[in-house]
């Protein structure tokens, strides 16, 4: 799986409205307990998908050719997904 690299983002300016072409500051929302949704989180969720979600891999050999255009029934512990 590529990872993607996630950053936490800087505040540049206030919150603001404009009202008649007026800007006037505004309080943002407060918040109270844990909120996950941070960089720091995120990468961490990433580190571990593949374990999480329980990714296994196997192999088929096959004992003959299949020919094009012919059914071929795996196992059934296993499914294939086209990459």
């Amino acid at each position: 799986m590529k990872k993607i690299p996630f950053e936490d983002g800087t505040k540049t300016q206030e919150a603001y409205v404009t009202i008649n072409e007026q800007n006037y500051q505004v309080n943002p929302a407060v918040w109270n307990g844990t909120v996950p949704l941070s960089a720091q989180n995120l990468n961490k969720m990433q580190d571990n998908i593949e374990e999480a979600i329980n990714i296994q891999r196997a192999s088929v050999t096959l004992g003959s050719t299949v020919n094009a255009n012919t059914n071929y029934t795996l196992p059934d512990e296993l499914y294939y997904k086209v990459r």
